[in-house]
C-alpha cells in the first residue's frame, strides 16, 4: 500500500529551498569565449590604443550578450513492413548555425575586428578572393556557472566562422549599439566541469 503523504508537504515553495540538490540556474551566469585567428589582427596585438594581450585576443568574452548555439538532433527515419511502420533514428546532427548578439565598442573595435576576421573568408573590400578554411575557422568555448562562480556546463565549439554580421544602424535612442552575428560550425562537445577541477 502507498505511503500516505500529506499534501501540505508539497504545498508551496518551500520544497525548493528544503532540497540542497536543487538550485535555480541564472540566465546571465555564463561566458562566451572565441579564439579568434591572430592572422585577423596581427598588427593589433601591440597597439597602445588597444593593449591587446594573450587574454586579450579572446575579444568576444567581453561584449556578447545573448548566444544560442544549435540544437542537438537526429532525424527518426521510418522503416515499412506491411501495414506497419517502426522509426530509427539516424542522420545525427551536432553542428550548424550559431547566433550571437553583442555590443559594439570603441576601445576595442568590435566591429572592425569582426569584419577583419570575415575578410579572410571573403576579402570584399580587397582583391575578392575566397580565403582558406585553416585560416577563418575556429573554437571557441561557453562556460556556464552555478551562483557560487564554479563551472557546472561548457561546450566546446569547433569549426566556428561567420556567416553573416550585421553592421548595426545609428539612431538618437541613446542606448548602446548591438551587433548581430550568424555563425557556422561544424560540430559541438559538451564537457562536464566540476568545482573540484579549479
Amino acid at each position: 500500500m502507498a505511503k500516505d503523504v500529506r499534501l501540505s508537504q508539497y504545498y508551496g515553495a518551500s520544497h525548493f529551498t528544503d532540497n540542497a540538490n536543487w538550485e535555480p540556474q541564472r540566465d546571465s551566469h555564463w561566458e562566451l569565449v572565441i579564439n579568434l585567428p591572430e592572422i585577423t589582427f596581427p598588427e593589433k596585438f601591440n597597439s597602445p590604443r588597444r593593449k591587446f594581450s594573450t587574454n586579450d585576443s579572446n575579444i568576444l568574452r567581453l561584449s556578447v550578450q545573448s548566444v544560442q548555439l544549435p540544437a542537438v538532433s537526429v532525424t527518426a527515419s521510418p522503416i515499412k513492413r506491411g501495414n506497419e511502420q517502426v522509426f530509427i533514428a539516424t542522420n545525427p546532427t551536432m553542428g550548424g548555425n550559431v547566433n550571437i548578439t553583442c555590443i559594439d565598442s570603441i576601445g576595442y573595435d568590435i566591429q572592425n575586428l569582426l569584419l577583419d576576421w570575415f575578410r579572410l573568408i571573403y576579402n570584399f573590400d580587397g582583391d575578392k578572393l575566397m580565403g582558406l578554411a585553416v585560416n577563418y575557422k575556429t573554437t571557441a568555448s561557453l562556460l556556464v556557472y552555478a551562483p557560487d562562480a564554479s563551472v557546472i556546463r561548457s561546450w566546446e565549439v569547433y569549426g566556428l566562422f561567420p556567416t553573416n554580421i550585421s553592421i548595426p544602424n545609428m539612431g538618437t535612442g541613446g542606448g548602446f549599439t548591438n551587433i548581430t552575428c550568424s555563425f557556422s560550425c561544424d560540430r559541438l562537445e559538451r564537457t562536464t566541469v566540476s568545482s573540484g577541477n579549479e
